[in-house]
């Protein structure tokens, strides 16, 4: 359970008889609040839950006719087929014959539930570095767009700031599924945006001389964080700064200048530079996919680019640094030579060369909700380029949580991840199939039985 800091922060002064009513006022007020919050969030029955005679697909192994799904204490206990299973006798049991069992989709990269989708919440328009923003306080657990995405099987979602800014700031991932964010959110700070579209060219601010090379501003940012954690790894290791930063080719960080410890914008690369978190880029011509290639050599960055659309002479590079496409959303209509991130035959190229991708829905159009109801439909565009259903949907469950670093809870069916399942009538990509049952984390979020 998660309190308001206030409420987890009083300070007592006195003694005797003033310590003791301030002691049990702090007593009643996380009282409430406790009660409040169990009523927010409901309350569920904790009887195990079993699936069964669906067609299960798992994502990362093959399909299983007449399946078994067991959820036990929001996760996933056991799954197989029906003569491999133990049901125990006290579970709820879900009939989901001539059903199809998916794991929920995750998106890498979207607004969704920051409020003014399109207005100041989304982007910080005060300048062009802001890595220390994040989005976890804006997000709103109330936005309807929240429900309707939830209820086409949408369980997970990283939301981050958007394109405005070059430092966009840093993403929260969250369940849709809750009242109070903080128990929505599983990853606070889920990745750093850099955006090299030029939005944010055409602010007031980008008219100063310093901005003039923006790159280089990035990089001033990342050099001092670099020799921020270089000068730590110096005192925990007892190593001479001076030879460090010449092994670790940053010799030019010499100079001799007080390092930034109080600047919280140095303090917000640093999970970058550790490779807790990666960095997502948003940029489409070739010229900026370089640029955000050499950052990565440099920095030694888990790196997404968030476009690539010119990137089909690329494809080698991309895969040799292990980066990571986000690409969408889908036009049928598009030349693969010219949009090779928006095309299904150009995503094709892609998944073939061995470049992992995620697909995202339109986050321009004033329809966002609708762009992401329908990444089925893109999925389905995407079989018709040779991609496999399997592979198609790896583009919406596993391979954006493996780019998130959250694999481990979301993405797939396996036993000991979150119970994250979506129940279709139908095959997932037939336009006659609709999502009948979702759940997250156990709980019944859409479906009655």
């Amino acid at each position: 359970m998660t309190f308001p800091r206030a409420a987890l922060s009083l300070q007592f002064e006195g003694t005797g008889r003033q310590a003791r009513w301030a002691v049990a006022v702090a007593v009643v007020i996380l009282t409430i609040l406790a009660s409040s919050a169990t009523a927010l969030e409901g309350t569920e029955d904790p009887r195990p839950i079993a699936i069964v005679g669906g067609t299960v697909v798992p994502v990362t192994s093959d399909t299983i006719s007449n399946g078994v799904v067991l959820i036990e204490n929001g996760r996933i206990a056991a799954i197989g087929t029906a003569d491999t299973v133990t049901i125990p006798s006290d579970a709820r049991t879900i009939d989901a014959r001539g059903q199809w069992v998916l794991p929920g989709l995750v998106i890498a990269r979207s607004t969704l539930g920051l409020q003014g989708a399109r207005g100041n919440d989304v982007d910080e328009d005060t300048g062009p570095l802001h890595p220390e923003i994040e989005t976890f306080a804006a997000i709103d657990p109330f936005h309807p767009d929240i429900a309707l995405v939830r209820d086409e099987g949408i369980t997970t979602v990283n939301v981050t700031p958007g394109d405005a800014a070059l430092v966009g700031g840093r993403g929260t991932i969250i369940k849709t599924d809750g009242t109070l964010i903080d128990n929505m959110v599983i990853k606070r700070r889920s990745c750093m945006i850099l955006s090299l579209q030029g939005a944010w060219s055409h602010l007031p601010f980008a008219s100063s001389p310093q901005h003039k090379d923006p790159i280089a501003a990035v990089r001033d940012l990342f050099d001092e964080a670099r020799r921020l954690e270089i000068e730590h790894t110096r005192g925990s290791k007892n190593l001479d700064l001076s030879q460090t930063l010449r092994r670790e080719g940053f010799a030019e960080l010499l100079a001799d200048r007080p390092l930034s410890k109080s600047d919280p914008r140095v303090a917000a690369i640093l999970p970058l530079l550790r490779q807790r978190i990666p960095l997502i880029v948003r940029c489409e011509r070739r010229q900026d996919i370089l640029t955000a290639l050499r950052l990565t050599e440099r920095y030694r960055l888990r790196l997404a680019i968030h476009g690539a659309s010119d990137g089909i002479e690329l494809l080698p590079l991309l895969r040799k640094h292990n980066v990571a496409v986000i690409a969408g959303p889908l036009h049928p209509g598009g030349r693969e030579s010219e949009e090779l991130s928006r095309t299904p035959a150009g995503i094709a190229r892609f998944v073939e060369a061995g470049v992992p991708v995620s697909l995202v829905a339109d986050e321009d159009s004033p329809y966002r909700s609708a762009s992401l109801r329908f990444l089925w439909l893109d999925a389905a565009a995407l079989t018709t380029a040779g991609l496999s259903f399997e592979q198609a949907l790896a583009l919406l469950t596993i391979e954006p949580a493996r780019l998130l670093g959250i694999a481990d809870r979301v993405g797939s069916l396996e036993v000991g991840k979150d119970a994250d399942i979506v129940l279709f009538s139908d095959h997932p990509l037939s336009t006659r199939s609709v999502p009948i049952e979702v759940f997250i984390e156990g709980r019944r979020v859409r479906g009655t039985r």
